[in-house]
């Protein structure tokens, strides 16, 4: 049996046992797409389509699942998943999978795709008619972009600190040490990344009441040049936004 077969039952099987996968990693997101349902042999069935976005990459899935959480038999269910770009163009896709064991829920995943742009998920999906499939086409999930520059690679200076634009970071482990940043006089230089992120240490729900209380309207930070050395002018980080309801 070919690896990509392998892969893929292993995927459907762990779908089925632990119903829809949930993406947990603190630098991941989904979307789905509107669900559509069809009803067949009696079973009314859901069905949509999912794009995920991590950290430098995107990727797509298919999923079909009984409306009551009914198990059906073995391969009464496919899914064949396919990643686009915004434009259109098919930019990955999987063959069909069938569900590999009793269960209620599976999908069917993409590839990883690393290349910066704006992407959506559109899959396919097949139902058991008892003598035959009833074929599906998923709605279009909406778009998810891709901005990170696969763990950018930023120009290092001559303390050995990596300096440009946070535009495209998705968190500390890819984020310059020195941030582009226009002060309050308008000249343009560089914030540390460990002045502008001070206040991210909150590990419980009293470090936060207790930092709230002591929040000030606004904060001062240098600008430096792009050796963090010469301070340019300064950058005001402005907390006076706040609201609740």
């Amino acid at each position: 049996m070919r690896k990509s077969l392998k892969i893929s039952i292993i995927t459907v099987l762990l779908v089925c046992l632990f119903g829809r996968w949930n993406i947990t990693s603190v630098n991941a997101s989904f979307v789905d797409g509107s669900k559509l349902s069809a009803t067949v042999m009696g079973q009314k069935y859901n069905y949509y389509s999912t794009v995920y976005l991590h950290a430098d990459y995107v990727y797509a899935s298919a999923t079909v699942e009984t409306d009551n959480k009914s198990n059906k038999p073995i391969g009464y269910m496919g899914m064949r998943a396919r990643l686009y770009t915004s434009s259109g163009t098919l930019r990955t896709s999987s063959d069909w999978s069938y569900n590999a064991s009793a269960c209620y829920s599976a999908s069917q995943f993409t590839n990883n795709v690393k290349d910066k742009g704006t992407y959506y998920s559109k899959g396919q999906v097949k139902m058991y008619n008892g003598n035959g499939y009833n074929t599906y086409t998923c709605n279009s999930s909406p778009n998810i972009q891709l901005r990170s520059l696969r763990m950018a690679h930023f120009p290092v200076n001559r303390n050995g600190l990596t300096y440009g634009s946070d535009y495209y970071s998705t968190g500390a482990f890819n984020s310059p040490d020195l941030i582009l940043a226009e002060g309050r006089n308008g000249i343009i230089g560089y914030v540390k990344y460990a002045d502008l992120n001070e206040c991210e240490d909150i590990n419980s729900l009293e470090e936060a009441v207790r930092y709230q209380e002591n929040l000030k309207i606004e904060r001062e930070i240098p600008v430096y040049d792009k050796n963090g050395e010469e301070i340019v002018d300064y950058f005001v980080v402005d907390n006076e936004g706040y609201a609740d309801f």
